[in-house]
């Protein structure tokens, strides 16, 4: 289409040049054409449109068009600046969200090794979530419902860390377990699956890959369902 109208363009203004000249010429009355009468009018004309004379009696309509092109140009370059910005943002969004959610799944693997060794460890080492409490809030911002789950996790093992103390139930010890497994694999399966503004909706229905967790809780004697209010965010025949 646009070769088509570059080809037909230069003689739709030749078309319409000549036209026009004779339009010009049957209002002048100077005669026959290129009679010496009409040569005189014909350099004034030439003058008039090379001097840019012509522009005198459209100055009005000719700065108003000029001042419109002039806003229409700052919409385009502020829309483009403001989409710029936008993607920029974004980007940063998202990045913040992959490390929230890989600092905070490394934490709760680190959890997951610590409860496993029993309370066999001397002095009693650090609490594994020395760093959830500054990226727990970014999980929020990625959905709060994901911010809600790692955090009630948190706290449930955590729980088992203080109180172990070589007393708890072996149940309770792989149960813990398959907590932090279940968080770690959650986050990391959320980071790799981001929109582009760094969230994820967990409401909506889409059920995350179990892959090796599975694996990971059978080896623990777990079973999925045992792992009341977060069991169905993950398709198990996966």
């Amino acid at each position: 289409m646009i070769d088509g109208f570059r080809r037909w363009a230069p003689i739709a203004v030749a078309i319409w040049a000549l036209m026009a000249f004779i339009a010009w010429h049957y209002e002048s009355a100077c005669g026959f054409f290129f009679s010496g009468v009409c040569f005189s009018q014909y350099w004034a004309g030439l003058r008039w449109i090379l001097l840019l004379k012509w522009i005198a009696p459209y100055q009005t309509l000719l700065g108003g068009l000029a001042a419109v092109a002039a806003g229409t140009f700052v919409l385009l370059a502020a829309k483009l600046s403001s989409e710029q910005a936008q993607t920029a943002e974004n980007a940063r969004r998202k990045q913040s969200a992959i490390v929230a959610c890989s600092i905070v799944a490394g934490e709760f693997r680190d959890a997951q090794i610590q409860v496993s060794s029993g309370p066999f460890n001397f002095p009693k080492p650090p609490t594994p979530f020395a760093q959830s409490t500054t990226y727990i809030p970014l999980l929020h911002s990625i959905d709060p419902m994901l911010g809600s789950i790692v955090s009630a996790q948190k706290r449930d093992v955590q729980q088992h860390l203080d109180s172990s103390g070589g007393f708890d139930a072996y149940r309770a010890v792989q149960v813990t377990q398959a907590k932090c497994y279940l968080v770690w694999h959650l986050l990391l399966s959320i980071s790799e699956r981001l929109d582009a503004g760094g969230t994820y909706n967990l409401r909506s229905g889409k059920q995350l890959p179990a892959g090796q967790l599975k694996s990971l809780l059978n080896d623990l004697s777990v079973a999925p369902r045992s792992l009341t209010g977060v069991h169905f965010l993950f398709d198990w025949e996966t």
